[in-house]
């Protein structure tokens, strides 16, 4: 839908209190201008993954005097809820020789969320990287920190109950040893809760893998939060290297996401040396855990510049590999 409130979803609002009304709009559409058949197109809604009273739902015309499908024409639908929880809703059609319609809205949309006045509320945080997920990178190597994030929010301005948000982590459908982890504040000094406040937390990975996570928490009274990043969601995907070479990850850098680049594969004991594309030296080092993870910073301990910059590893009997690192801004 092109409306405000419905340009990535056929539901507005995404959320809101037990008993308001929920507006829910669909285009239909059919280059042979058929339209659709009788009591079509409809809306099916899901709470908990069951169907509610009702199901499924047939739309109205928004405009009775609009004929002309090829273009397309809407339908919409307004539902108010008695039970809190996390619902979702598709929607179905078919043109009047019974051909099924195509598109996105056909997918399962895990919205709205209907809450009491009460309960605090779980966000994404409008970070890159994180605006539609909880958690960055999507996928690496496993020596990479995953930092997960999420935004606590409450209209009483409660701060979460001790303890709370909590992160779930899974693998292959388990919780994985010591899940849920408490999660930490962002902003110390951050009091403000009716804004939002960001809670993250740090995890590394021992075995390769995609994993799953979803958040939890409550506020000071005890009432449970809702939200999208309370339903289950994948990720990351934690990847092991496949091959002895010796390389650098990333590669390219970008210095806005990377902290370090991680030098693998290296013989213990070699000496690992990274030129300017001048053929200055940027900085020096011996390896001795097989592996080495560079800050990016020089022997001078000064902040790399993005440029195109020459590693070598010389080994102990003198074998001098090269290769090229790329540091992006």
């Amino acid at each position: 839908m092109g409306s405000n409130g419905f340009i990535s979803d056929g539901i507005d609002p995404d959320s809101g209190p037990i008993n308001e009304p929920f507006f829910f709009r669909i285009i239909y559409s059919d280059a042979e201008d058929h339209p659709p058949d009788a009591g079509y197109p409809k809306i099916e809604i899901y709470l908990d993954g069951l169907g509610i009273p009702g199901n499924p739902f047939t739309m109205s015309e928004a405009d009775i005097n609009d004929t002309i499908f090829s273009d397309g024409k809407e339908y919409v639908f307004q539902k108010s809820f008695t039970n809190t929880g996390n619902y979702s809703h598709k929607f179905i059609a078919f043109d009047k020789y019974l051909k099924p319609a195509e598109g996105q809205p056909l997918d399962l949309s895990f919205l709205p969320v209907v809450y009491l006045t009460d309960n605090p509320e779980l966000a994404w945080v409008n970070l890159e990287g994180y605006k539609t997920k909880g958690v960055f990178p999507d996928k690496a190597f496993y020596f990479y920190d995953f930092i997960y994030k999420v935004l606590y929010k409450d209209r009483n301005n409660d701060p979460p109950a001790k303890g709370y948000p909590k992160i779930h982590i899974f693998k292959d459908g388990l919780e994985i040893e010591g899940s849920p982890f408490p999660m930490r504040e962002w902003n110390e000094k951050e009091l403000n809760y009716t804004d939002g406040k960001i809670y993250y937390f740090s995890r590394k990975f021992k075995e390769p893998g995609i994993y799953s996570y979803s958040f939890e928490s409550y506020d000071s009274n005890y009432y449970e939060a809702f939200g999208e990043p309370v339903n289950l969601k994948y990720g990351p995907e934690v990847v092991f290297p496949e091959n002895t070479q010796i390389f650098a990850a990333p590669n390219p850098v970008k210095l806005n996401e990377h902290k370090n680049v991680h030098f693998l594969n290296i013989p213990r004991g070699s000496e690992l040396k990274i030129y300017a594309i001048d053929g200055s030296i940027v900085f020096s080092t011996t390896v001795l855990k097989g592996y080495y993870i560079w800050n990016l910073r020089t022997n001078s301990n000064a902040s790399v510049a993005s440029g195109i910059y020459i590693y070598t590893i010389t080994t102990k009997d003198k074998t001098v590999i090269t290769r090229k690192l790329a540091i992006i801004k």
